[in-house]
Formats: structure tokens, C-alpha cells, sequence
């Protein structure tokens, strides 16, 4: 066998026999587990329950909503200081007093 190289064995989202049971006896029993989890969150809504909601709202959101990746930030040159400069519009001659001054007069008019 060539190295690196696989053969036989399940194929790409193919369940393993777990999982096929499971999902087989959930479905025997009639029952399914989305539809409770919903069913939870409106009566805890109901009863004003906000920290439950909250943790089945949690739950549901990764079946609505593909999942985040963190991003691995790196800066070239290896430990140069990253800089950030936060642009907020007030320009660098003026002081923000003097800016509040000014918008404070404009809405007096």
C-alpha cells in the first residue's frame, strides 16, 4: 500500500453503525430532537425563563448558522509590533472639545 493512500473503510458522510442506530430508534420512537428543543424554548419563553431560551437558542443557532473559524493574525517579520489606528473623523488639528463646541452651536441654530 502506498503511503498516505487510503483504501477501504466508510467513505466521506457515510454514519457509522452508532449513529444509524440512533438515528433509526429516535425515528421509531417518533421523535425528534429539533422539534424539542423548540418546543423548550417557547414555553421558556412563556414562563419568562430568559436563561434557558438563551442556551437552547445556543444549541439551535449551529443548525442554523455555519460555525465560525478563529483567524490566526500573524505579522510579517515576526515580532514587529502590530500598529492600529482607530479613524473616528474628528480631524488631528482640532480638539474634541472644540469639534463638541461647534456641533453644540450648529444644533442650537
Amino acid at each position: 500500500m502506498a503511503t498516505g493512500f487510503k483504501s477501504g473503510g466508510r467513505g466521506p458522510g457515510t454514519r457509522n453503525k452508532r449513529t444509524e442506530q440512533a438515528l433509526a430508534r429516535l425515528e421509531a420512537l417518533d421523535y425528534d430532537a429539533l422539534d424539542e428543543l423548540v418546543a423548550i424554548a417557547r414555553e421558556a419563553q412563556a414562563q419568562g425563563d430568559l436563561a434557558t431560551r438563551l442556551a437552547v437558542a445556543t444549541t439551535l443557532a449551529r443548525y442554523s448558522y455555519p460555525a465560525l473559524k478563529s483567524v490566526d493574525l500573524a505579522v510579517a517579520g515576526g515580532d514587529t509590533p502590530l500598529t492600529l489606528e482607530i479613524v473616528t473623523g474628528i480631524p488631528n488639528a482640532e480638539e474634541p472639545s472644540d469639534v463638541l463646541d461647534r456641533l453644540n452651536r450648529a444644533l442650537d441654530h
